[in-house]
């Protein structure tokens, strides 16, 4: 598997109708690869900026890590999905992607962007 440790983000891209979020890195061995986040239910990006050094991107450890309520600055940033009609609580949004099987990725840097995307996989190409 290609190191995303020290990887600049060249651009990213999220193509809605396919629901796959790609991130297009270059390693500091200046080699370019993705990083593509398949069936992507919701993302949040912080800081992203021209110029983003990542640190690491970790999947969630348990589902159970994916309890948006226990996380206040998550439930905050998504509070208009978690409180529409499709979910009445954060319990109920929690239940629905345990029950779907998404999983969350963290995505740490060590300079610019970082955040989470819920999706069903994630693959290093």
């Amino acid at each position: 598997m290609k190191n995303i440790h020290d990887s600049e983000i060249l651009n990213f891209s999220l193509n809605l109708k396919e629901k796959k979020l790609e991130l297009k890195l270059l390693s500091d061995t200046n080699e370019e690869f993705i990083v593509e986040f398949l069936d992507v239910f919701s993302y949040s990006f912080d800081e992203p900026n021209s110029y983003t050094i990542l640190y690491d991107i970790t999947q969630m450890a348990e589902k159970k890590d994916l309890l948006i309520a226990s996380k206040k600055e998550l439930i905050d940033a998504r509070k208009h999905l978690v409180e529409s009609s499709w979910f009445g609580t954060a319990e109920d949004y929690n239940d629905f992607l345990i029950k779907n099987d998404y999983q969350g990725y963290l995505i740490y840097s060590s300079i610019g962007m970082h955040g989470l995307v819920i999706a069903k996989e994630m693959k290093v190409i």
